[in-house]
C-alpha cells in the first residue's frame, strides 16, 4: 500500500480515499488480502510468463459491477485503480485492448452558463462561498488548486520572472494589475498526470477578497502571505461551566482570550451551546470535502436542473467548463485556451525553462474574453479596460499640472512681492 501511494502520488485526500475503497471491494471479492494477491501474481508469472488469470479475474470483477446497476464511469474508475494498484507493485497487468469508455457513456459534469454561475453567486451566504464561486468561474483551476489558494498566490507586479513578484499584504492586493495572475508552486505545473494553467482573475474577485480580508483583518486575525483566501478554523477552546477543553472548526476568526458559543455533548445525544474562552486557533484552507459541500448546498439552493441521462450535477468542476466555454466563445486562440485552462505541454516546458511563455500575451488573451468571464462585473469589454487605463493616465497628467502651477503661483507671488518693495522705494525716494 506504501509503495502503491508513493507512486500513484494522488491528487488529494479524497482521491486516495476512493482508491483504497474499490482496492478493498477488489479483494472482498477475490475473499483475499493484498500482499496474498501480490504474491500469487507472482507465483503464477514465475510458472508462466504468459500467464493472465488476474487479468481475467479483473475482467470478471468489473462485470460484476456492471451487473449490480453501477454506472460505466463507476467500473471503469474502479478497474482503473485496480491496475494501477499491479502496475506500481510492479506487476502489471497485460490487456490486448483496455477496457475504455465510449462518448454515450461518459457523463461529466454539467457544463454551466453565466445566468447560472450568477445564481449560484447570488445563493452564497457569505465572503467565503461567493470568493469559491468567483474564483473557480474566472481562474478555471482544479479543485485541488482551489484548495491551496492563498494570498501569495496572486502577482502583486510583474518582475520578468516566471512567478513575479507575490501579494503580502491587503495594499500590496490594492495595487494589482487587472487581469490579476494567479501563481501556484510549482509543482502544479509540472506534474506529469494534471497540470493547472497559466491563468488569471477578474476585478470582481479581487475587489470581494479585498472586503472580505479587511473584515478578517478587522476581527484580529493576522493577513500575509501564507493566508488561506477559503479558510476555515480549528479552535482549541475551554467550557468556562466546566473547564471541559474542546476542539472545534469554525467558520470565522475569534482572537484567543475571547468567548464564543461551543457545541458541547452533555450526555447521550444532548449537544448544547456553551459559552467557552478561546485559548488556541489557527486558519487552515478549506479542504476538497468542503468546497464539494459548498456546492451541494448551493445547487440544492438554486435549483440548476441537469440531465442525468447525459452529465453529473453541478460541481466545482462545472465551473472550469465555464471558463472553457467562455474563452472559446469568446475566440481566443486555441492554444492560448490550452496554456489559460491547463491542457497544453508548453505549460511544463515553461517552468521547466526549456521554453519561455510570453506571459503578455497571454494576458492579452484572457483579458479580450474578460468582459464575458466576470460573474458580476458589467463591462463593455476592452473599451472598459481601455477607458480605466485613459482615465489613470489623465489623472497622473493633471497631477503633473497642478504641481506645475503650483509651481508658477509661488514664482508670481515672489514676483509680486519684490515689485511691491521696489514701488515702496521709489515712493518713499520722491517723497523726500
Amino acid at each position: 500500500m506504501k509503495a502503491w501511494k508513493s507512486s500513484l502520488q494522488p491528487a488529494s485526500i479524497e482521491s486516495w480515499r476512493h482508491q483504497k475503497t474499490d482496492l478493498r471491494n477488489y479483494c472482498l471479492w477475490r475473499e483475499k488480502d493484498p500482499d496474498t494477491i501480490l504474491a500469487e501474481r507472482k507465483a503464477n508469472r514465475a510458472k508462466d510468463a504468459e500467464a493472465r488469470l488476474e487479468e481475467i479475474g479483473l475482467q470478471k470483477y468489473r462485470e460484476s459491477i456492471l451487473k449490480r446497476g453501477l454506472a460505466e464511469g463507476s467500473a471503469q474508475k474502479a478497474f482503473v485503480t485496480i491496475f494501477s494498484f499491479f502496475k506500481h507493485n510492479y506487476q502489471r497487468l497485460v490487456f490486448a485492448r483496455f477496457p475504455a469508455l465510449t462518448l454515450d457513456q461518459f457523463k461529466g459534469a454539467k457544463r454551466l452558463k453565466k445566468e447560472e454561475v450568477q445564481r449560484l453567486y447570488e445563493f452564497c451566504g457569505n465572503h467565503r462561498d461567493k470568493l469559491i464561486v468567483l474564483g473557480g468561474a474566472e481562474s478555471g483551476l482544479r479543485l485541488r488548486a482551489l484548495e491551496h489558494f492563498r494570498l501569495g498566490c496572486f502577482v502583486a507586479r510583474e518582475d520578468g520572472s516566471r512567478e513575479g513578484v507575490c501579494c503580502e499584504s491587503i495594499e500590496d492586493l490594492k495595487e494589482v494589475m487587472i487581469p490579476c495572475r494567479v501563481q501556484l508552486p510549482k509543482r502544479f505545473y509540472t506534474s506529469q498526470r494534471k497540470r493547472e494553467g497559466i491563468t488569471f482573475v477578474c476585478k470582481d474577485f479581487i475587489k470581494l477578497l479585498i472586503e472580505y480580508l479587511e473584515i478578517r483583518k478587522k476581527a484580529g486575525e493576522p493577513i500575509d502571505a501564507k493566508t488561506p483566501i477559503f479558510p476555515t478554523y480549528k479552535a482549541r477552546m475551554r467550557v468556562l461551566s466546566t473547564g471541559t477543553i474542546v476542539t472545534r472548526q469554525r467558520d470565522t476568526w475569534a482572537s484567543p482570550r475571547s468567548r464564543v458559543a461551543a457545541s458541547v455533548t452533555m450526555g447521550s445525544n444532548n449537544v448544547q451551546l456553551m459559552d467557552s474562552e478561546v485559548l488556541e486557533i489557527e486558519p487552515a484552507p478549506l479542504v476538497n470535502e468542503g468546497i464539494e459541500g459548498v456546492f451541494r448546498r448551493l445547487r440544492k439552493k438554486a435549483n440548476i436542473d441537469f440531465d442525468p441521462e447525459t452529465e453529473r450535477a453541478v460541481s466545482p468542476h462545472s465551473l472550469r467548463k465555464y471558463l472553457h466555454s467562455t474563452l472559446d466563445a469568446s475566440g481566443v486562440n486555441s492554444v492560448m485556451v490550452n496554456v489559460i485552462i491547463g491542457h497544453s505541454n508548453q505549460i511544463a516546458d515553461h517552468y521547466s525553462g526549456r521554453r519561455n511563455l510570453d506571459l503578455e500575451e497571454i494576458r492579452h488573451a484572457y483579458e479580450s474574453a474578460m468582459h464575458r468571464i466576470a460573474v458580476t462585473e458589467e463591462s463593455n469589454g476592452p473599451r472598459v479596460m481601455k477607458l480605466e487605463r485613459r482615465v489613470i493616465e489623465v489623472e497622473a497628467y493633471s497631477k503633473q499640472l497642478e504641481e506645475k502651477l503650483r509651481e508658477e503661483r509661488a514664482g508670481n507671488n515672489e514676483r509680486l512681492a519684490s515689485l511691491e518693495r521696489q514701488m515702496v522705494e521709489i515712493l518713499r525716494k520722491q517723497g523726500s
